[in-house]
């Protein structure tokens, strides 16, 4: 499944633009053990890096299908995997940047955001649109498949967003 994936490609250009970044959304579920399908890569980055990988992106021949100034979605012809460009442009995401951790992934070593900080960020996209399945089963299952500490700050998670019916 993940042999030829865009991830890996991506991952060498954001070495090589040195840019500091965290891979979260499904790609991140999936690194932390339960296997699904994603149609995207979602890339959290830091502003002043985001500028230049949106560029070397462009160079690649990806194009913009939408863009908010701060948030791109980028995409290729003739490649099915969409990129999510995220902003790190609050307090809270420039901490998912700086506890990033890097993780072996199918041989490759990529920086992935904190489980705990995964669950945080699909619990204000739930809170933002209830009808958002997906993010409501990957919390269940990060939450059923976390262990020791890692449980714990997933519960701490739960209980700020006032979903203790999940624990």
């Amino acid at each position: 499944m993940w042999k030829d994936h865009l991830l890996f490609q991506v991952a060498a250009w954001l070495e090589e633009e040195r840019t500091r970044y965290a891979i979260v959304g499904g790609v991140a579920v999936v690194r932390y053990g339960f296997l699904r399908e994603t149609k995207d890569i979602d890339v959290l980055v830091a502003m002043p890096d985001l500028e230049s990988l949106v560029d070397r992106l462009r160079r690649e021949g990806f194009v913009e299908t939408q863009s908010d100034g701060e948030n791109f979605q980028v995409y290729r012809r003739g490649v099915e995997q969409r990129i999510d460009l995220l902003h790190a442009n609050n307090a809270f995401l420039r901490k998912v940047l700086d506890q990033r951790a890097a993780a072996e992934f199918e041989g490759t070593s990529l920086e992935f955001v904190a489980v705990e900080h995964l669950v945080a960020m699909k619990m204000k996209a739930l809170a933002a649109d209830p009808r958002r399945a997906q993010d409501l089963k990957d919390v269940k299952r990060l939450l059923a498949m976390s262990t020791g500490e890692s449980r714990r700050r997933i519960e701490g998670v739960l209980r700020m967003y006032r979903r203790e019916d999940l624990l």
